[in-house]
């Protein structure tokens, strides 16, 4: 097998392997102090915004600050599906955001990939990406800050195309 072919699938298997081992691992974290605050001080009050229309009745409370880039699509997601148990519900988002995760970490390495022109660099700087203890943890329950991270590696990806 040529060496780049070896490379990629070393690096797919890598993330396969993470998204696998992330689902499994997902029960095993709980929630964060301000996560339902969080689902219901911006995902659904924008959402009713957007779907009532109704301006005067819902105001955005503190979490205005962070935005609804991320809260709004999963209430939503969240609606369509019926949940209806906070359990379900929670672990709906916390799988969700590790998707998110592992799509950016997906990303990641292709853009050290770009800048280094060296697999092997890029293979370790994913590496330190994904086990960061502090990153790993909050990629199961932090939607607010894995998502921003999560969405800011992969438009640092197109602008650097982009570039």
């Amino acid at each position: 097998m040529e060496p780049k072919k070896k490379h990629q699938l070393i690096t797919m298997a890598s993330l396969i392997v993470l998204l696998l081992l992330g689902f499994f691992l997902v029960d095993d974290y709980g929630m964060s102090w301000d996560e339902t605050y969080s689902r219901d001080q911006n995902g659904a009050i924008a959402f009713r915004y957007i779907f009532n229309g109704d301006a005067n009745t819902y105001q955005l409370s503190d979490e205005r600050y962070h935005g609804t880039a991320i809260e709004l699509p999963l209430y939503g997601i969240e609606k369509i599906l019926g949940l209806t148990e906070l359990r379900t519900i929670f672990l709906f988002r916390h799988y969700i955001t590790f998707l998110l995760f592992v799509i950016s970490a997906f990303y990641f390495y292709k853009l050290m990939k770009m800048i280094y022109e060296d697999w092997w660099l890029a293979f370790a700087g994913l590496v330190i990406y994904i086990f960061t203890p502090r990153i790993f943890a909050d990629a199961f329950y932090n939607s607010k800050d894995i998502g921003f991270l999560s969405i800011f590696t992969i438009a640092m990806y197109s602008a650097y195309i982009f570039i």
